[in-house]
């Protein structure tokens, strides 16, 4: 069995295997692996791009660990951070709709009639959550900051949504968090936002929401 790699440097991932980290992490949300067991992510590596044992085990390890399906409590870079990963039985595209509709974004958010999904842009909720947006794939993924008004810090949290034929696995990840505690209480906190979603979903369909205009940040 392969030995589990230590985190290395993208120039070493460059020498080794001729790409850079950044565009290993794109082949993988090219292929739609984020939902995909660890063993079939290092078994497409080999196959699919010919790599070696060990940096099948390497190119999957950052991948997961990227996009927050391989958490381990707490980290040097962004602390303490969790994973929580569901698979619901509606398609990614009603999913989506309410996740950006006034009533789900009042389920996971906080009290917002419409998110602004402009990469940069703030937000504040009625009930005193704020943050700001740093990477807005519409349809996909969102990642923002998101600080409660008894927080003294922000955290960075990141909604995924991939589809699954007529399923969609939704997929949170936050970081930046403040100790075990408050790790476990967002564990819990995204496990029930994500049962309630699934019941306004069952119950009511696909909600409406106003869709603003989607930016890119200026390089």
């Amino acid at each position: 069995m392969a030995k589990k790699p230590a985190r290395v440097s993208s120039e070493a991932a460059l020498k080794a295997t001729g790409k850079t980290w950044e565009q290993w992490l794109r082949i993988l949300d090219d292929a739609r692996a984020q939902d995909w067991p660890h063993k079939q992510v290092v078994a497409y590596l080999g196959e699919r791009h010919g790599l070696s044992p060990w940096w099948q085990q390497a190119v999957a390890v950052e991948y997961e660990r990227a996009r927050g399906t391989r958490v381990t409590g707490r980290s040097a870079d962004v602390g303490y951070e969790i994973g929580v990963q569901i698979t619901l039985p509606f398609p990614a595209e009603r999913l989506w709709a309410l996740l950006l509709s006034r009533e789900g974004l009042r389920l996971w958010l906080g009290d917002l009639d419409v998110l602004p999904l402009h990469e940069g842009s703030v937000y504040q909720t009625r009930d005193g959550v704020r943050g700001d947006m740093r990477t807005v794939q519409p349809g996909y993924r969102l990642r923002l900051t998101w600080q409660p008004e008894d927080w003294s810090t922000p955290s960075t949290l990141q909604v995924t949504v991939v589809p699954r034929g007529e399923k969609a696995a939704l997929h949170w990840h936050q970081e930046r968090l403040s100790g075990e505690a408050q790790r476990e209480a967002m564990r819990a906190r995204w496990r029930r936002v994500t049962g309630a979603l699934a019941t306004l979903l069952e119950a009511t369909g696909t909600p409406a929401y106003a869709a603003p205009c989607v930016k890119r940040a200026a390089s």
